[in-house]
């Protein structure tokens, strides 16, 4: 008798126990870059000697396809902003999933313009005129006039 007791006991624990609410992760594939269209060097910007790095972020929709692109950090020169948007929005995305379900994402995408006979320099800040990023060292005054 108490073998069967205890045999219906752990048949109802066990039942209960499968009746829990189990809690589901999803699994999340992380969307990637799957066609990039070079970015084109605006001649002005080549003329006037601009490097920078643009840092752009891109809303992906399900399809792949970029549906918003905004600049989260300026190269400090509008031709590179410009071009560095227009490639992008040319680019196209296998999108982030959640259990093989596509849906819309962020995409963080860095664009570096450097000219290949310039060493790198450091980008204006937006609506500054100065080439170096606070707390840098500006070049020494000039001398002054010898009499």
């Amino acid at each position: 008798m108490f073998f069967r007791r205890a045999s219906v006991l752990s048949v109802l624990l066990l039942w209960c126990v499968g009746c829990a609410p189990v809690k589901h992760e999803p699994v999340i594939v992380p969307i990637a870059l799957l066609t990039r269209i070079d970015v084109r060097y605006p001649p002005l910007a080549i003329r006037e000697r601009h490097q920078g790095t643009v840092i752009l972020l891109t809303l992906v929709n399900e399809k792949g396809m970029p549906a918003q692109i905004l600049i989260q950090r300026s190269s400090g020169f509008r031709e590179l902003d410009r071009a560095a948007v227009a490639a992008a929005k040319q680019w196209v995305y296998r999108p982030e999933t959640a259990d093989g379900v596509p849906r819309k994402s962020y995409a963080r995408t860095p664009i570096n313009f450097f000219l290949p006979d310039m060493p790198p320099v450091a980008s204006p800040q937006p609506n500054q005129g100065s080439a170096f990023t606070p707390g840098a060292v500006p070049p020494p005054p000039p001398p002054p006039p010898q009499q």
